[in-house]
């Protein structure tokens, strides 16, 4: 199957020094933190699923060997709690941190410390975003502002388009996440000679990660049909898993631009699988209804 891909072009891509990368095992250089806007509470929202903590702001630097490019921290304040679970949020083709920073925020306000991500190269593909996502969360843990706030064992990955494909390659990689998060994910088989038109759908059937997959239904970019939710059938059932489809939505439906359905669809799904907290339950397992908002719904929760 060919992809329309017309704004994108391949870029060699660097694994050699990531390929033994692991969630606590890699080397992260510290970087330098500037705090900004602390205190800062974002605006409640109908989608909020209680009011947002305040949060504080720290600007990360990109720095040389760290493995990820240049970051936004948020950490929110007055939760009650020692330490707090923890996301790396990354972009999809040449995007950056704006991609989904609004999501970013959101997470942050419902109590998550949260990475806001560059990659080190807008071209880069799915398995070396993979690499730069678990660089970020051994960051996180071990050399952010705020790493003594960070519970190691409690770190999730959310990535869209190109880094969608990377959080399912994270999620392979590394067993130790607690939640993977694919938006829109782009990825193929390896071995894949032209990563831009692919013939194969990609698969995950060692995924042992709780992994939550949101496509769109008029995607001509990454097509459901062909990447995500083939994507989501080779995660075995015996792990935990979520798919949605968006009714109409295009590849861009919500790059820079909120929407309360993924949303509350990330947020469910992590409250069930990073904090453990049974009341979101009903709104992973059972699949979710067929809606003016979803077009399929699929979802496996094994005891």
């Amino acid at each position: 199957m060919s992809v329309t891909r017309s704004a994108f072009r391949t870029r060699p891509v660097a694994v050699a020094a990531l390929t033994t990368l692991a969630l606590l095992g890699v080397p992260a250089a510290a970087q330098a933190a500037t705090p900004a806007h602390a205190g800062t509470a974002d605006s409640a929202s109908a989608h909020h699923h209680h009011a947002p903590y305040p949060l504080s702001q720290y600007t990360i630097p990109a720095t040389d060997g760290s493995g990820f490019g240049d970051a936004t921290l948020y950490a929110p304040q007055n939760t009650g709690k020692k330490t707090l679970g923890a996301i790396v949020v990354a972009p999809g083709l040449k995007g950056d941190q704006s991609d989904l920073a609004w999501l970013a925020k959101d997470l942050a306000g419902e109590g998550y410390i949260v990475l806001n991500m560059n990659t080190l190269g807008g071209y880069d593909l799915p398995q070396q975003r993979s690499y730069e996502m678990l660089a970020a969360a051994k960051y996180l843990a071990t050399a952010s502002p705020v790493k003594d706030q960070v519970n190691p064992a409690d770190i999730g990955v959310v990535g869209y388009s190109l880094a969608g494909g990377g959080a399912l390659n994270a999620a392979v990689e590394q067993h130790g996440l607690k939640a993977a998060v694919a938006l829109m994910p782009y990825d193929f088989p390896a071995g894949t000679t032209d990563p831009y038109h692919p013939t194969a759908s990609p698969s995950y059937p060692t995924d042992t990660t709780p992994t939550l997959i949101i496509t769109g239904q008029t995607d001509q970019t990454a097509p459901a049909s062909f990447m995500g939710k083939p994507a989501y059938e080779s995660i075995p059932n015996t792990t935990a898993k979520q798919y949605l489809e968006l009714r109409g939505a295009d590849h861009l439906a919500f790059r820079n631009k909120e929407n309360g359905t993924v949303r509350d669809a990330v947020t469910n799904f992590l409250k069930v699988y990073m904090d453990g907290n049974s009341a979101y339950k009903p709104y992973v397992c059972p699949a979710q209804p067929i809606s003016a908002a979803i077009s399929d719904s699929a979802s496996s929760c094994p005891k």
